[in-house]
C-alpha cells in the first residue's frame, strides 16, 4: 500500500488554479484523498489556508483566498 501524495506547483499557480476551477473542484483535484503534500513552504501554506476556509463552510463556493 502506498501513501497518497501530491506534488504541488508554486503558490502562484495554485492561486490561478483556484480562480479557474473554483473551490469545490480545486479541493477534489489537490486535497481530497491526499495524505501528503510535497512542495514549497508557500504552496503548503496556501493549501493549509485553503483547507481552513473550505472546511469552515463546504457549501459556499469561492475563487480567492484573501
Amino acid at each position: 500500500m502506498s501513501i497518497n501524495k501530491v506534488y504541488l506547483p508554486e503558490a502562484e499557480k495554485l492561486k490561478e488554479s483556484l480562480k479557474e476551477r473554483g473551490s469545490n473542484s480545486f479541493y477534489m483535484f489537490y486535497v481530497r484523498k491526499r495524505e501528503t503534500f510535497i512542495g514549497s513552504n508557500k504552496s503548503i501554506k496556501f493549501i493549509d489556508i485553503f483547507c481552513k476556509k473550505y472546511f469552515k463552510n463546504e457549501t459556499t463556493e469561492f475563487n480567492e483566498i484573501n
